[in-house]
């Protein structure tokens, strides 16, 4: 894991390159507990901490690498961005068709807690996974 941190005028970010391993979910929502410590933005810490995990999750089964996670925090509003090598965009099941199923409900948590979850291609580089998350 590399983390990356960049200040602009009205702007924060942090970028983290993971390893694609088992590992790297849990890296990822430690990171993501140390940025908004850091940024002083507690309030969100379970919910976006949630959120990464499973967007990172998605990526590690259903991506393909390198992975990188995003946090970028512009005026009142927080961005989480998961990108993958894969152009597919994730499945957006309904937990009702998924009533048994053990996995497939990530990105319905995802849209349940974020004000807005969308997906934005890269060319030639897969795709952004993003999930935006209003700041007290």
């Amino acid at each position: 894991m590399r983390k990356t941190d960049q200040v602009a005028p009205g702007d924060q970010t942090v970028q983290v390159d993971l390893d694609s391993d088992p590992h790297a979910a849990a890296e990822a929502r430690q990171a993501t507990r140390d940025v908004l410590s850091r940024w002083r933005l507690t309030a969100l810490i379970d919910t976006v901490v949630l959120a990464v995990s499973e967007l990172v999750t998605n990526a590690l089964r259903h991506g393909r690498p390198p992975i990188g996670l995003t946090l970028r925090r512009r005026g009142q509003n927080l961005r989480v961005d998961v990108h993958d090598a894969d152009p597919r965009e994730p499945a957006r099941d309904g937990a009702t068709s998924l009533a048994d199923a053990e996995s497939g409900r990530g990105m319905e948590i995802v849209a349940a807690l974020a004000d807005e979850v969308g997906v934005e291609q890269v060319p030639d580089d897969g795709k952004v996974v993003f999930a935006s998350f209003p700041t007290p």
